[in-house]
């Protein structure tokens, strides 16, 4: 019979973002249906956690040269859990249709990159819609920058017991109010 803890440290991080006047195009994309589950019980079988997955697709079309803002992105709801979507609104200059078909095709990249592990299968939709004033570029890119640095996962295994998490971490809750990202 063994007993563990999945308590734990938790550590919250805000800064104010500073919006910027801005015309476009406004996209809404939604990635959802994620396995998700409990991080102290299920961290160790690397469930892909939604905030991080949105953040690398946002990341990926940055790379490629689409000119975009961010004005809002959240996801995951409980300190305790792995997101399991997460849903992000841009203002793209302009190329809406290569934008999405760009970004559906490297989410389904990271499908196949993860099939083994995210057996539901996440989904991904993108839609025009959207009215918020974006953030400045600056904060765009510390903030998409942010999210991909936080680790996801396992640290450290039990030395002792075999199978057993010692050490992990997870980005759990993301959301802007009042013009602050809180994670």
């Amino acid at each position: 019979f063994y007993t563990s803890c999945a308590g734990g440290l938790n550590i919250f991080y805000e800064k104010e973002l500073q919006r910027t006047n801005a015309t476009g195009h406004h996209v809404k994309i939604h990635v959802h249906d994620f396995l998700s589950g409990h991080t102290g019980i299920l961290i160790q079988e690397n469930r892909q956690n939604a905030d991080k997955w949105l953040a690398r697709i946002l990341i990926a079309a940055r790379e490629h040269g689409f000119d975009f803002l961010l004005s809002n992105i959240q996801g995951g709801e409980m300190h305790n859990a792995i997101p399991h979507d997460a849903v992000a609104e841009v203002v793209l200059k302009d190329a809406v249709a290569d934008f999405t078909a760009f970004v559906k095709q490297y989410h389904n990249g990271l499908v196949e990159e993860n099939k083994l592990i995210e057996t539901n299968i996440p989904k991904i939709e993108v839609t025009t819609e959207g009215d918020l004033q974006p953030f400045s570029k600056e904060d765009t890119n510390t903030l998409l920058n942010l999210i991909e640095a936080i680790p996801h996962g396992v640290f450290c295994m039990s030395p002792a017991i075999q199978g057993m998490v010692n050490t992990s971490q997870s980005l759990s809750v993301l959301k802007i109010e009042n013009n602050k990202v809180l994670i």
